[in-house]
């Protein structure tokens, strides 16, 4: 895991944090107390976070596509559900802020934080707007939850403290049962029905719904042990309090863990030896690099994941090195290399990049070393050519139009 990937996991989970805390503070006082609360210091306090947050992971963005201004960068940056999303996330918390005392606005911009996730995340990109929209809502409700509960904690009068816990446990118990049949709907959506835990995306995932599991026991404990004794005992009140405290602690854990998901892997779904079926591309010559057979994998169904093969010729007497790659279709274009391990095939990421040696060349192709597409945020179909820039150590930057095929076999890339 590089330095890099570990900075994006730790501005995704406080993005995340500010996300749930301000939007859900927002949207459990309009349900607690029906707009009479006004918008407090420490809301303003975290619209302005959750806002710079939004800034700083749209500016790491830009660096992580080369930081250059240049039409390819920037129609990336500003064309991609990634970068669009943090700019409607940083526009929604300025509207929060601006929105002083009318709560239409502030819920408005609560939406639009809620909306900025919904957007960006792997679920959107599989199922296109109505799976955005499923999954907000589905973000909606755990945000609520999230501020409801931050909400009871802020509370110091044991009185009011009662009330609201118990308008908060009556309201919940819908919100909670629509998480929970949601879960195994999305679960299908993403992964289809065939769960393979070789897949760090499939170990994650199984990690947030344990810790999500734990969530809900604890909820259905305060719902029917702990708030029908707040009456009548004091000590119910102390206990309830902490057990929320553990509550918010399991919560501050998915959001972790989701960021870590979201960051170190991706859906994965398993596609036959692709063939190629289009014709050769003309060569590009960069120095002494000669770049042919270049070809991208279309999408299958809504799955975002693709894939390039090509193949470089290094004619000169020195040495290059292939180390990163961007495309316009995809919110990520990483460098993979796919090796067989105990008998098994796996998949790693190489930061390091790929070696071009001199007088000889490197071959990406499938089952091997390869540039891996996620996040795409359009269907890929054959015969459309798509902007892809290669960056290499010596060289440069050079820019393919890469030609779209139903798929690309590893015998079709001989040097």
């Amino acid at each position: 895991m590089t330095l890099e990937l570990v900075f994006s996991s730790l501005l995704k989970t406080m993005l995340y944090v500010g996300v749930f805390a301000t939007a859900g503070l927002i949207f459990a006082d309009a349900s607690l107390y029906g707009y009479r609360r006004r918008l407090e210091l420490n809301s303003l306090g975290l619209a302005a976070f959750t806002g710079l947050i939004a800034a700083t992971q749209f500016c790491f963005l830009f660096l992580r596509l080369g930081g250059g201004f240049d039409a390819p960068t920037l129609s990336a940056l500003f064309g991609s559900s990634a970068g669009l999303s943090l700019i409607l996330q940083f526009v929604s918390a300025v509207v929060i802020g601006l929105g002083g005392t009318r709560p239409l606005i502030r819920l408005a911009g609560a939406g639009g934080l809620v909306a900025g996730l919904a957007f960006s995340g792997h679920m959107a990109a599989r199922a296109g707007v109505g799976g955005a929209i499923f999954v907000g809502l589905h973000i909606g409700l755990a945000t609520w939850w999230f501020g409801g509960l931050w909400r009871l904690l802020s509370l110091e009068s044991p009185t009011e403290f009662g009330e609201v816990a118990r308008r908060f446990s009556q309201q919940a118990f819908g919100a909670v049962l629509a998480l929970v049949m949601a879960g195994p709907f999305m679960a299908v959506i993403l992964l289809g029905t065939e769960i393979d835990l070789s897949q760090a995306y499939v170990r994650w995932l199984a990690l947030k719904v344990a810790i999500v599991a734990g969530v809900l026991g604890l909820a259905a404990y305060n719902r029917w042990r702990l708030v029908p004794r707040l009456a009548d005992s004091e000590t119910a009140s102390n206990a309830l309090r902490q057990v929320v405290k553990i509550e918010m602690g399991l919560f501050a854990a998915v959001m972790v863990v989701t960021a870590c998901l979201t960051t170190l892997s991706a859906p994965v779904h398993r596609f036959e030896a692709p063939v190629l079926n289009v014709a050769a591309p003309p060569v590009v010559e960069a120095g002494a690099l000669r770049i042919s057979q270049y070809a991208m994998r279309a999408t299958r169904g809504t799955v975002p994941v693709s894939a390039v093969y090509l193949t470089v010729e290094n004619t000169g007497k020195t040495p290059d090195r292939l180390v990163s790659a961007q495309c316009v279709c995809a919110e990520s274009a990483s460098l993979h290399i796919m090796s067989m391990k105990d008998g098994l095939m796996g998949m790693a990421p190489a930061p390091e990049g790929f070696n071009v040696p001199a007088q000889a060349g490197l071959v990406l192709a499938p089952m091997g070393a390869h540039i891996m597409l996620t996040g795409t945020n359009r269907r890929l179909v054959e015969g459309e050519r798509q902007q892809v820039v290669l960056t290499f150590e010596r060289v440069g930057k050079v820019e393919l139009e890469v030609p779209v095929t139903g798929q690309v076999s590893a015998h079709s890339h001989s040097h």
